[in-house]
């Protein structure tokens, strides 16, 4: 899964070609598995959380988020 970035603990992942699901990247604290938190990127510009299986504090999701958007 390569990744694209880190945001203070946490990085932001994609993997390709993930069947018919909507463009998202993947976040977690250390290193990328299958079950990481999942965001959706809307057509406008927007982040949707799919899941919170890492259960990401809400406070730094709403961060990450943030920073995915910009």
């Amino acid at each position: 899964m390569p990744k694209l970035y880190d945001l203070g603990q946490y990085s932001i992942f994609f993997w390709s070609n993930e069947n018919e699901e909507p463009i998202h990247v993947h976040v977690c604290v250390g290193r990328a598995t299958i079950n990481a938190t999942k965001i959706w990127l809307t057509a406008n510009g927007d982040c949707i959380v799919a899941h919170n299986r890492n259960r990401i504090p809400n406070s730094d999701l709403n961060e990450i988020m943030e920073s995915i958007k910009s």
